[in-house]
């Protein structure tokens, strides 16, 4: 039975999704339809790492095969590293806001541990028979998560204006 021309096949794996990226696109350059499968698995950090595949037709598998062999051949000297620096973000740009650790841990505390403490202690003081103390410290500790929460937010915005600013 004759295989149909059509049909797609797997012309090499590869272990990342550059990789295989780039040699499509470079068989296309050439003439040569190909496309890239599995890549969305290649960046897993997992015991069983994926691969890509540049599929292409079978009728154009042994075009591509010699294509492969001739881009091999020719190394990366025609590559234009200037149109590549021209993609970079121009020096005077304001960086990116950053999440640092110290404001990650604020806003961990606040709202995964604050949070609910205080509203299970607000709960708990708010059963019949509860004392006035313990009334107050549920209402108390979401209090300060507030605050924490509240700091958090201006701080944030105040960083990034001050990095304007100072620019």
């Amino acid at each position: 039975m004759a295989s149909d021309p059509s049909q797609p096949v797997v012309l090499s794996t590869h272990t990342t999704e550059f990789q295989a990226a780039t040699l499509a696109r470079a068989l296309e350059a050439r003439g040569i339809q190909a496309r890239v499968v599995g890549a969305l698995t290649t960046g897993f950090r997992a015991e069983a790492p994926g691969v890509a595949k540049v599929m292409v037709l079978q009728r154009d598998l042994e075009r591509a095969k010699a294509a492969v062999e001739a881009i091999r051949a020719e190394g990366t000297d025609d590559i234009d590293w200037s149109e590549a620096e021209a993609a970079a973000p121009p020096p005077d740009a304001a960086p990116a806001e950053r999440i640092t650790p110290e404001r990650s841990w604020g806003w961990t505390v606040a709202l995964v541990i604050l949070l609910p403490v205080g509203l299970f202690v607000t709960w708990l003081g708010n059963r019949p028979g509860a004392d006035a103390i313990s009334r107050a410290i549920g209402p108390v500790i979401l209090g300060i998560a507030l605050v924490l929460v509240a700091w958090l937010l201006m701080t944030g915005s105040d960083s990034s204006a001050a990095d304007d600013n100072g620019a």
